[in-house]
């Protein structure tokens, strides 16, 4: 180009960079953190929910059990008795002094520095190969498996708790509904508002012990997440998460049982005579109002199916008497019938070795759910049944195998053998259990024939 119109473009400012259109796909969400990042995270948090969960159980005993302790021991009418005392604050007092320490030694495993019972400081690099000292041993910095591993067995204690947390919450709602000991009701009053409790009840502090293993499950799960393979305490995660998942399994079979028997126990008040529906394992499974079909009328009645007990009542609630409690056992068989004559009616036939009737539900889907609720019982009940006739079967077998030589030695291989668990009815197992009876058949057929007893006979 050349000309009028090259020297115009030559003299003209260079034009600004044009904005490249925005992009019409969706923003990109924020990448989240590498492995090891996010494990520094995980451990943070670690901490601070150990430091949060020590203050609140620090401050169930400087503002409630202190204050009753001391009023037992120096008023004549104290707020509480000393077993009252024990019901709703149990081994709490132990909670506190064991997870102050525990917090120390989380800080040191995070490379904090924490002070020691004395006012001095100790950090991971006061010690040598930055190692920290814990209750059982020595733990490296950020080794938080062989921690946890360390302080799994002290976690125990929590069953103990576990067990009376459902009696220490009654004692507080029947104290707070009867209003009988007022002198408590005024306590309870002014230390809910105590700034130390940070705006929660006692209720709520006393719940936290049961959250809290639970809690260390997650926590660890997350940080094993987070944690190589190549990780110096990998396999200590591994080990330390199986731990805690014994102690929170059991913590929460122990609340499901509380609350089964808290329904049954419920329901239990609602009869006019005395009864008894309380049983080790029993579970209440549903209720509900049907008819029972008699020969000469129908009358309208309240279902109750336990996983080991069906009965009926009449009544309303509050006011229920029982009139048949039938067992869970091989005789009892359920089936669902329609019938469609006139108006239909959903049936189930309830057969069984005390007495035999029909129940007619308001509709399909009550009868589908009462006919699944039967089928799981009875499923259930069956498999039980199957699991002891099989240990029974294979006990049985010991003694026809050994029946001629010393039967304290037998029970004692018996109870060996139930103790590692041979004895449960899978075919796997049955394989096993016949390869140790028939060693233990050769040793004895061996020490009968070499004449030598004393390892049959003098070994008790």
């Amino acid at each position: 180009m050349s000309g009028p119109a090259a020297a115009i473009l030559a003299a003209s400012p260079p034009k600004p960079p044009q904005a490249t259109p925005a992009s019409t796909s969706s923003p990109q969400p924020p990448q989240p953190p590498p492995p090891m990042d996010r494990r520094k995270l995980i451990c943070a948090e670690i901490v601070s929910t150990e430091e949060n969960y020590a203050k609140s159980l620090a401050a169930v005993c400087e503002v409630w059990l202190n204050p009753l302790d001391y009023s037992t021991q120096h008023e004549d009418v104290p707020i509480l008795m000393s077993a009252e005392i024990q019901t709703i604050f149990n081994n709490i007092r132990l909670f506190s002094e064991f997870h102050q320490r525990f917090l120390a030694d989380m800080k040191l495993c995070n490379g904090q520095v924490v002070e020691n019972n004395f006012g001095s400081q100790a950090g991971p690099l006061s010690a040598s190969n930055r190692r920290i000292s814990v209750a059982r041993g020595s733990i490296q910095q950020d080794c938080w498996g062989a921690l946890f591993l360390t302080f799994a067995p002290f976690l125990k204690m929590y069953i103990q708790y576990l067990n009376n947390h459902a009696n220490a919450v009654k004692f507080i709602d029947t104290s707070i509904k009867e209003q009988k000991n007022k002198k408590w009701i005024a306590f309870m009053e002014k230390s809910n508002i105590d700034p130390r409790c940070f705006g929660n009840q006692l209720q709520s502090f006393l719940i936290m012990p049961v959250q809290r293993v639970p809690r260390y499950k997650l926590l660890l799960a997350e940080l094993l997440k987070n944690t190589p393979k190549e990780h110096q305490d990998y396999a200590d995660l591994v080990n330390s998460l199986e731990k805690i998942d014994v102690v929170a399994h059991a913590i929460n079979t122990g609340m499901r049982e509380q609350q089964h028997q808290e329904e049954i126990l419920n329901l239990q008040a609602q009869f006019t005579h005395p009864i008894s529906l309380i049983r080790p394992g029993r579970v209440l499974i549903h209720t509900g109002v049907g008819v029972k079909r008699g020969q000469h009328r129908d009358n309208e009645y309240f279902f109750i199916l336990f996983n080991d007990l069906f009965l009926y009542c009449s009544g309303s609630s509050g006011k229920y008497k029982c009139h048949l409690e039938i067992p869970i056992n091989p005789q009892f068989i359920t089936e669902d019938k329609i019938l469609t004559e006139g108006h239909t009616e959903y049936l189930i036939e309830v057969q069984n070795d005390i007495k035999s009737f029909q129940m007619v539900l308001p509709s399909k889907q009550e009868q589908l759910l009462w006919s699944k609720h039967f089928k799981d019982v009875r499923g259930d009940h069956d498999r039980k049944l199957k699991s002891r006739n099989s240990y029974h079967e294979n006990k049985q077998l010991i003694k026809t195998f050994l029946p001629v030589f010393d039967l304290r030695y037998v029970r004692r291989h018996e109870r060996n053998a139930i103790n590692i668990g041979i004895l449960n009815g899978s075919l796997l197992n049955n394989i096993y259990f016949f390869v140790i009876v028939t060693l233990l058949y050769i040793f004895t057929a061996w020490t009968v024939s070499t004449g030598d007893y004393s390892p049959v006979f003098n070994s008790q």
